[in-house]
C-alpha cells in the first residue's frame, strides 16, 4: 500500500458568479516530491492551490 500524496485534487473546479475560473483538475503530489506549477499571468495558478486547499471561493475540493 503506497503512501497519501502530500497534496491532491480530484476534479477540482472553481465557479465564481457563473463563471469557470478552474476547470476540473486533477494531480497528486507524492510526499517528498518537488513540483514546480507554471503559467502565464491569470492561467489560475494561485486559483488551483486555493482550491486545493479549499480556500477559493465557490470551490469544490476533494
Amino acid at each position: 500500500m503506497s503512501d497519501p500524496p502530500a497534496i491532491a485534487a480530484d476534479g477540482a473546479t472553481v465557479v465564481l458568479d457563473g463563471t469557470t475560473l478552474l476547470a476540473p483538475t486533477t494531480f497528486a503530489v507524492p510526499r517528498g516530491a518537488f513540483r514546480c506549477l507554471t503559467g502565464g499571468n491569470g492561467s489560475g495558478r494561485t486559483t488551483l492551490l486555493r482550491a486545493s486547499s479549499s480556500s477559493a471561493p465557490g470551490s469544490c475540493a476533494r
